[in-house]
């Protein structure tokens, strides 16, 4: 949390119920809230797969379930 006052962050990420983290660090909340925008890409082999597209979809769907 010290970061920010001694110039070694220009942002920091944190979990915040109270906000007295960000009063005491000057901080803000970005308007949006949103800090990172990204995404996955998901890449395979036909020929080293061994798994058709429907049992693959399946894993992957199940991976974000969890």
């Amino acid at each position: 949390e010290g970061a920010p006052a001694s110039g070694q962050a220009d942002i920091i990420v944190d979990i915040t119920s109270t906000g007295s983290t960000l009063r005491a660090n000057h901080l803000k909340v970005p308007a949006d809230g949103l800090i990172l925008a990204s995404q996955a890409c998901l890449v395979s082999s036909v020929r080293e797969r061994g798994a058709d597209d429907a049992a693959l979809l399946a894993r992957v769907a199940k991976a974000f379930a969890a």
